[in-house]
């Protein structure tokens, strides 16, 4: 692409905001995901190569196995510490809020356990729903989707701003954490989830740091860093890429259907089938136990960490405190964007039903092949998120 530096000298700030905005955040997801795999995927059972640009399992690079493998003993030694901290300590023994982090604690390494072997188990179906849904969105934005998308208010309206919101936070929420994660090895390693809570130079938690040398503090923070990036790897990496991002690309594919129905009702209804087979994908590799177990955990997390900020928030040391909030900041938009955001296939596939509806001419193939057209459904445990929902997003 040639650049015209008189137009850019002659236009507007406002203008040149408004062109970069709509190249970052109205383009395709499949940048973004490249980051965040990138970011995240390093201790996780799949991982995206830059070099190469394509997505590997543990199962094919060694060095990648080696990580992976690490991170599981990283999580497994943690687990074990927290355990005997409660065999040691008896809930009688100890403050409320000091049991109640304990128990986040446990909950949170051991989803990330749980989380790590069931991903390490499914890798190869993993890799292929990512591979899949990066694939159907490069068609569409690649101009072989026999049609435009939607247009709105003179430009394409490819993506939704809200995600593109949550993935840049989602990367800038590694740096921040981890940076929380070294001022607790620096002034409090006698902190939770510290290995250190079992030393006898910590008599408490909040005390004792200072007979631990500072090259053992650096030793401390280099194996906590990388535990936490296999915990926060694995959570960004199972409900942004995982769960959220395939319903995206279904989304974008039954709008992208929907326009092609003005035009051509045959090859509309053949494209909305495509999305169906990309959903039928995701239903199966996200279905039991993945689906139940990242919405249990997203659920108790949040209630776990706020009833220690609300209980104890004056107790607790002030850069504890500051690592609570950003966790239950995370979780926060967890659920209130990446949950609410899964009903919006649905909403889609009822309008795309809707618009069916009204079409004239239809014959007795077209009748039949929407009877199969049956709308997208995303699979939580024994139920359906998104059943009671209006083509309007509200509970009728």
């Amino acid at each position: 692409m040639h650049f015209d530096r008189k137009l850019f000298c002659k236009t507007s700030f406002r203008e040149q905001f408004i062109r970069i905005f709509n190249v970052y955040f109205k383009s395709s997801y499949i940048p973004m995901i490249k980051v965040l795999l990138l970011t995240f995927s390093r201790f996780n059972p799949i991982h995206y190569k830059y070099s190469s640009s394509e997505i590997s399992t543990w199962r094919h690079n060694q060095s990648h196995r080696i990580a992976y493998f690490t991170s599981l003993c990283f999580v497994f030694l943690h687990i074990i510490v927290f355990l005997e901290w409660f065999y040691l300590h008896p809930f009688a023994s100890v403050q409320l809020w000091e049991s109640v982090v304990m128990i986040y604690y446990l909950l949170i390494f051991s989803f990330t356990l749980i989380s790590e072997l069931v991903l390490g188990w499914r890798s190869a179906e993993l890799k292929l729903l990512i591979d899949a849904s990066m694939a159907m969105e490069a068609k569409l934005f690649s101009g072989r989707g026999d049609a435009p998308l939607p247009r709105k208010g003179g430009s394409v309206k490819n993506t939704e701003f809200l995600p593109k919101v949550l993935f840049s936070a989602v990367i800038l929420n590694t740096p921040i954490v981890q940076g929380v994660g070294f001022l607790i090895c620096m002034f409090f390693p006698c902190m939770p989830p510290l290995i250190t809570i079992r030393s006898e130079l910590c008599p408490c938690w909040v005390e004792g740091g200072d007979r631990i040398p500072l090259m053992s503090k650096l030793m401390i923070w280099l194996f906590t860093a990388a535990s936490w990036s296999a915990v926060i790897g694995v959570t960004f990496t199972s409900f942004i890429v995982l769960l959220l991002y395939p319903t995206l690309v279904v989304e974008l594919w039954i709008k992208h259907s929907k326009s092609i129905m003005e035009t051509n009702a045959a090859v509309g209804v053949t494209k909305y089938r495509d999305s169906q087979l990309l959903f039928n994908l995701y239903s199966c590799v996200m279905a039991t136990p993945m689906a139940t177990l990242l919405m249990g955990t997203a659920m108790i997390a949040e209630v776990t960490i706020l009833y220690a900020l609300i209980t104890s928030g004056t107790v607790i040391p002030p850069t504890v405190a500051a690592l609570f909030a950003v966790i239950a900041l995370d979780f926060f938009l967890i659920i209130q964007i990446v949950f609410k955001m899964l009903r919006r296939p649905y909403v889609a596939s009822m309008v795309f039903k809707q618009k069916v509806d009204t079409l004239e001419k239809r014959g007795r193939w077209f009748n039949r092949f929407m009877k199969s057209c049956s709308p997208v459904k995303v699979p939580m445990g024994d139920d359906y998120l998104g059943i009671g929902y209006t083509p309007t997003g509200h509970v009728p």
